[in-house]
C-alpha cells in the first residue's frame, strides 16, 4: 500500500488509517488544530481537506469507546513509543487499559484528547494480538465498530451541508503542496524529511538488492545442477563398469 507524503514550506504531513500525521512532530492532528493551521498551507490545507479528509482523530474523540482497533503496524513504528494493553469490561462496557507485557492482549499508541476541562488518553490498538494471547476480543471489536457507525453518520451530514471552508476562489495565488506515495516500508528506512532524491537513492539500492539477489540464486541454481549432473555422471560410470558395458570405455576416456 502506498501512503502519501505532503510537503508545505514548514513541514510534511502524511495520512495513516484516517490519521494525519505531522512527521517532523510526529504528532496526530486534525484540519482544525492549531497545529494543522500554523504549518498547512491554504493549498495543502484544501488538498487534505477535498482529497483525503483525515477524520480518525475526531472519530476518536467523540466516540464513546476509549480506543479503536487498526490493522496498520506502520501507524505503531511511527507514533513510537508503543504500550501494552488488555480489555477490561465494567458495567458491559469494554475499555482499554495500559498493561504490563505479561498481562498483554495488543500493542497500541496512546493519544492525547484534549477537552475542554482536561486530557483524557485513548488507545489506537493494532488489531492482530500479540503471539500466544488466546482471548478473544469479538466484544472490544464490535463495541468500537458500532461508536464508529455512529461517527460516520454524523460526518456524513455535516459533509453534505458544509464540504469545505476553502472554496477555489480563495485559492487563487496559492500553490498546491508538492505530493509523493510511499510504500509502508520506506517510513522505517528513511528519516524525515522524506524527500524525492532520498526515495530514488532507496529505490536504486534497492534495485542493486535484488539484481544481488537474483545472481546469488543463479549461482546457487548452476552449482546444484552441476553437483546433480556430477552424481548421474559418477552412477552411470559405476554401472557400465559392474556390468562391464563397453560403452565404460569411452566414459573413462573423458
Amino acid at each position: 500500500m502506498q501512503y502519501p507524503i505532503i510537503t508545505v514550506p514548514k513541514g510534511q504531513f502524511t495520512i495513516i488509517d484516517g490519521f494525519l500525521i505531522n512527521l517532523n512532530s510526529k504528532v496526530v492532528t486534525d484540519l482544525s488544530s492549531d497545529d494543522s493551521k500554523t504549518t498547512l498551507t491554504p493549498g495543502g490545507w484544501y488538498l487534505l481537506k477535498n482529497t483525503y479528509n483525515p477524520m480518525s482523530l475526531t472519530k476518536l474523540y467523540f466516540i464513546d469507546s476509549n480506543y479503536m482497533f487498526t490493522n496498520k503496524s506502520v501507524l505503531l513504528w511511527i507514533l513510537k513509543p508503543y504500550i501494552y494493553v488488555k480489555f477490561c469490561e465494567r458495567n458491559s462496557k469494554y475499555y482499554c487499559e495500559p498493561c504490563t507485557r505479561h498481562q498483554a492482549t495488543h500493542k497500541a499508541i496512546s493519544i492525547p484528547i484534549v477537552r475542554l476541562e482536561e486530557t483524557v488518553s485513548k488507545y489506537m490498538v493494532l488489531e492482530e494480538p500479540l503471539t500466544g494471547t488466546q482471548e478473544t476480543h469479538s466484544g472490544p471489536f464490535n463495541q468500537q465498530l458500532k461508536d464508529q457507525q455512529v461517527c460516520e453518520t454524523l460526518n456524513t451530514e455535516q459533509t453534505t451541508t458544509n464540504n469545505s471552508d476553502i472554496s477555489m476562489d480563495q485559492l487563487k495565488g496559492f500553490s498546491l503542496p508538492d505530493v509523493k506515495y510511499i510504500p509502508e516500508h520506506y517510513f522505517i528506512k528513511i528519516k524525515p524529511p522524506i524527500t524525492r532524491l532520498k526515495i530514488k537513492n532507496l529505490e536504486k539500492k534497492e534495485e542493486q538488492d535484488k539484481v544481488k539477489e537474483l545472481e546469488v540464486l543463479q549461482r546457487s541454481l548452476f552449482d546444484m545442477s552441476l553437483e546433480k549432473n556430477y552424481w548421474r555422471l559418477r552412477k552411470m560410470k559405476e554401472y557400465f563398469s559392474q556390468t562391464g558395458d563397453p560403452k565404460m570405455t569411452l566414459l573413462r576416456l573423458n
